[in-house]
């Protein structure tokens, strides 16, 4: 196939395996064009992106370590910091589509997404077989193509009642799935860390949607430990829990105390008779008898007010930050320029 026939994405997709073919299986041009295949999968799956997301990073580190001069790595990793940046944007640029498709905003969001994802897809397979030239207007026709295919799609009256009747829904599920594909990419990020290097784009793609993706309470404690075990955040959080946990627990005992004080009677006091603790339990226990009723239940609520107190804490805020730090620390490995 010759590449100015190239019109659709199928046929891009057919185009870059014919020239992947044509290549040593074993050189890097053949994983890099391997992992630009995976990017075109999730143009057209994209509910089944994670595997895609995978092999493209797989192929793309094949493709770094099969680099034979330190110019042509640095070229990868590049071209490896855009196509994750790529297939993200677009992914974000479908999930607002969807959420507005009948007007004209959802679909200039979605027209950006196209062009660049028909932009960096086709820049090393078109770079490969043309010397860096690339057909006038080539990307251009392919984003419109791949804007027109998405927009035929969306069905007529009764397509558009359906979508009215569950938009909050449907806007609700797209955004969740959205960043739970978006928490476990950057995760696989740090993983892959040395395959891209230093790359401002990656480092400015994760703060970008750092404060989105904590809204949603992941969980990130292990995996801030595992690239900075000695994050001065995670450790105060730590000695902060283990002091929750002691206050709940001092706050149990203090309520039974109190309980047994009011209606356990005089023999649990005698049973600690030949203990140190005798003197103040037994001080204390008639001491709180000759209290009134309401100042009893004053000191019972005082004992509780630990457990309620942390009970009611908000855990969300404790996921928040150390969210927000994981995010933080993880667009740093990017920035060591």
């Amino acid at each position: 196939m010759e590449l100015t026939n190239v019109k659709t994405i199928p046929e891009l997709s057919n185009f870059l395996v014919d020239l992947k073919r044509k290549q040593d299986s074993d050189s890097a041009l053949s994983f890099a064009l391997n992992a630009q295949l995976q990017v075109i999968t999730v143009v057209q799956r994209i509910n089944l992106a994670s595997s895609p997301f995978d092999l493209m990073l797989e192929s793309l580190k094949n493709a770094v370590q099969k680099s034979t001069t330190e110019q042509m790595k640095e070229e990868y990793q590049r071209r490896a910091a855009i196509m994750v940046n790529s297939m993200i944007f677009f992914m974000e640029a479908k999930m607002y589509y969807e959420e507005d498709k009948w007007e004209k905003e959802g679909q200039n969001i979605l027209k950006e997404g196209c062009k660049m994802l028909a932009e960096t897809t086709t820049d090393l397979a078109l770079t490969s077989v043309t010397g860096g030239v690339i057909p006038s207007g080539f990307t251009n026709s392919l984003a419109n193509k791949l804007l027109s295919d998405i927009v035929s799609n969306r069905g007529g009256l009764i397509s558009r009642v359906i979508d009215w009747v569950a938009k909050s829904d449907r806007i609700e599920n797209n955004k969740i799935e959205f960043y739970q594909f978006l928490e476990t990419s950057f995760d696989k990020l740090s993983k892959y860390h040395s395959l891209f290097g230093n790359s401002l784009l990656l480092h400015n793609l994760i703060l970008r949607y750092k404060n989105n993706l904590k809204i949603y309470g992941f969980d990130k404690s292990a995996e801030l430990y595992a690239i900075d075990p000695k994050n001065k955040i995670l450790r105060q959080m730590r000695i902060r829990n283990r002091m929750s946990s002691f206050l709940r627990i001092v706050s149990i005992i203090a309520i039974i105390f109190c309980l047994f004080n009011a209606w356990g009677g005089d023999k649990w006091v005698e049973s600690l008779a030949n203990t140190a603790l005798f003197d103040v339990a037994y001080h204390f226990h008639f001491w709180f008898l000759d209290l009134s009723w309401f100042f009893q239940l004053i000191i019972i609520l005082l004992a509780a007010l630990p457990l309620i107190i942390l009970t009611n804490s908000k855990k969300d805020d404790q996921l928040y930050l150390i969210a927000d730090e994981y995010y933080s620390v993880l667009a740093s490995k990017f920035d060591n320029f």
